[in-house]
C-alpha cells in the first residue's frame, strides 16, 4: 500500500516537473521574440570592421542610408549562443536600380555569407538571401553600394537570428519524463509479480 502511494507521489511530482519545464521552454522562446528590436543607423555607420556600429545581438531590423556611390555601412553583431542567421527582406528608397552587396564576416574578417547585387534581386521579396548557422561569437554585417551614379539611399534590412541550441529547460523536461517512465515500469513489474 505504501509503495503504491509512494509511486503515485513520484508520478505526480514527475508530471509537475515536466509541466514546469515545458512552461520554462515556452517562456524562453516567447521572450526571445518579444525582444526583437530595430536599430537605426547612428550618424554614418563605419566603413570597416574597426569602425562598425555595435548593435549587439537582439536586433532583427537595421535601417540606414548609403547616400554616396561606393559607400558602405558596417554593423557589429554579437551572439552568446549559436544562431540560425537568416536575412530575408530588403527595402530601399529610391527604388530605381542600384547594385549593392550584403556580406557577413566573422571576427577575423573572413566572409561567412554574401549576397551580390542584393538590393536588385531580393528587394521587397521576403525570400531568404542569406541563410547560415553561426556559432557563438562576433560577426560583421556590411552593406556596400557597388554602382557608380545611383546611390542606394535609405534602406531597411530584416534578419532573424534564431537560437539553435537546446533550451536550458529541456533537459529538466526530459528527466521528468524519464522519472515518470520509471514509475510506470515499476508499477507494471509490481502488478506482474502480484499476478504470478
Amino acid at each position: 500500500m505504501r509503495s503504491q502511494q509512494r509511486g503515485r507521489s513520484v508520478a505526480v511530482l514527475a508530471r509537475a516537473l515536466a509541466l514546469v519545464a515545458l512552461v520554462a521552454v515556452l517562456a524562453s522562446y516567447s521572450s526571445r521574440f518579444a525582444h526583437a528590436m530595430l536599430w537605426n543607423e547612428v550618424g554614418d555607420a563605419g566603413d570597416s570592421i574597426l569602425t562598425a556600429q555595435d548593435v549587439g545581438g537582439g536586433i532583427t531590423t537595421i535601417s540606414g542610408s548609403l547616400p554616396m556611390d561606393f559607400d558602405s555601412d558596417w554593423y557589429k553583431l554579437t551572439y552568446d549562443t549559436a544562431v540560425a542567421f537568416t536575412a530575408f527582406n530588403l527595402t530601399r528608397v529610391p527604388t530605381e536600380f542600384a547594385f549593392s552587396d550584403i556580406t557577413l564576416y566573422d571576427s577575423g574578417g573572413s566572409v561567412v555569407a554574401n549576397c551580390a547585387e542584393c538590393f536588385d534581386v531580393h528587394a521587397n521579396m521576403g525570400t531568404a538571401f542569406i541563410n547560415t548557422i553561426l556559432t557563438a561569437g562576433t560577426y560583421y554585417l556590411a552593406l556596400s553600394d557597388t554602382e557608380f551614379g545611383v546611390p542606394i539611399g535609405e534602406y531597411g534590412l530584416q534578419f532573424a537570428p534564431a537560437t539553435v541550441p537546446v533550451p536550458a529547460a529541456l533537459p529538466l523536461f526530459l528527466s521528468a519524463l524519464a522519472v515518470g517512465g520509471l514509475v510506470v515500469r515499476r508499477r507494471r513489474r509490481a502488478g506482474a509479480q502480484a499476478y504470478s
